[in-house]
């Protein structure tokens, strides 16, 4: 493509030149007393044919110039892509992009691309590091950073970022590291998402323990009631991060009941926003009439401020 590109300028240049050639005889030709009709009009057409091949040459560099484009936008994409994963990489993607000619400055792309891979070497060290601090692990989980900083799923976390996910999943739910890769996997793609949304990996992990241990549900189940509670804030309108924090504070109370607990929570959830209240306030309510003593306290003060004759028993 470079050559041909390059050919391709080339051969239009010479082709400008000699149509302006042509058409210049014809011109001054046509100046002359008296041409030579014969003469002239073998001139006019030499003066098309020119004109004729400079077209067409015009729409073979076009061509030549959009299938660079294209090539330098799909670099500027991968540039994008793996910008947080390897630092310097955008110098690398920048020195194999081709000119106008289609010639790329393999010199820069190679040193560039060296520089890129030592900082990301020093990164890497850095997060392995981090890493093995939070967790105790020094190798164990390291997969499992590279594999989340690097899916395609539309995350982009940076090396950074997976770690403090992976690490917080670690020490914060309890069963983590006793999963299968593939388990992990699931765990690591559910919390790094929830992070783009923003929720803190450690309230991720947080909840995701507490369905585990306290609502009774197996490690398949918790990830699958963390993603209810994702469908319930898309319903509702409301942050993630709002719907993980009160159901993290909910959590000992809805435990109770049990595997249940999380469709519990999802309908006060919903009637509280309905109320206008917090989920907190909602929940309080409710729990007055769990008891005879708190029934026959909301049912006295209503009979007392409204004229009612409300039977605390019935409540």
């Amino acid at each position: 493509m470079a050559n041909d590109t390059k050919q391709l300028l080339l051969e239009l240049k010479q082709l400008e030149a000699q149509t302006k050639k042509a058409q210049r005889a014809y011109e001054d030709l046509k100046e002359t007393k008296d041409p030579d009709p014969a003469k002239l009009n073998e001139l006019k057409q030499a003066f098309r044919e020119e004109q004729d091949l400079l077209s067409e040459q015009v729409k073979q560099v076009e061509k030549a110039k959009k299938a660079i484009q294209d090539y330098n936008a799909v670099l500027d994409k991968t540039s994008s892509s793996l910008g947080a994963l390897i630092p310097g990489i955008n110098k690398v993607t920048d020195g194999l992009k081709k000119n106008e000619e289609g010639v790329r400055d393999y010199t820069n792309a190679a040193n560039s691309f060296i520089d890129g891979m030592v900082k990301f070497a020093v990164t890497l060290e850095e997060v392995n590091v981090g890493l093995a601090k939070q967790t105790g692990y020094a190798t164990a989980l390291q997969k499992d950073v590279q594999d989340l900083a690097s899916s395609h799923d539309g995350l982009y976390l940076s090396m950074s970022e997976s770690k403090e996910v992976i690490g917080a999943l670690s020490t914060g739910f309890k069963m983590y590291n006793a999963q299968t890769k593939e388990t992990r996997t699931q765990i690591n793609d559910l919390a790094g998402r929830f992070k783009v949304l923003g929720v803190d990996a450690g309230t991720t992990s947080a909840v995701i323990d507490q369905l585990n241990e306290g609502f009774g549900l197996t490690t398949q189940g918790a990830i699958a009631a963390a993603a209810e509670l994702e469908n319930l804030s898309i319903r509702t309108g409301q942050p993630l991060s709002t719907v993980m924090s009160d159901f993290q504070d909910l959590g000992p109370q809805m435990s109770r009941f049990g595997s249940d607990g999380v469709r519990v929570f999802t309908k006060l959830n919903q009637q509280a926003r309905t109320l206008g209240l917090t989920t907190r306030q909602a929940f309080d309510i409710s729990d007055l009439f769990d008891t005879f003593e708190g029934a026959a306290d909301v049912a006295g003060k209503l009979n007392a401020q409204l004229g009612l004759q409300l039977n605390s028993i019935e409540i």
